[in-house]
């Protein structure tokens, strides 16, 4: 899904930046990625994919610190 975006840099900091609307619809939602095609000048794009990070199924609940719930929780393998 094509999302409206910006992107801030900086020395060893990239940031991508969504409007609050667009930030929260896609955190409230089951859609997992947003996409976006940023013009960083002179005439050059960049392609910016960002992916909600799901917790570990493994129970170490140290990796799991702000992480959206896992949709595989509880599946049998």
């Amino acid at each position: 899904m094509q999302q409206e975006m910006t992107v801030r840099y900086g020395a060893q900091e990239v940031a991508v930046v969504l409007s609050f609307e667009s930030a929260s619809k896609w955190a409230k939602s089951e859609q997992v990625g947003m996409s976006g095609n940023v013009d960083v000048g002179k005439g050059c794009h960049l392609e910016v994919l960002v992916e909600k990070d799901f917790a570990c199924l493994d129970g170490k609940h140290m990796k799991n610190e702000d992480t959206f719930p896992n949709p595989n929780r509880g599946a049998v393998c």
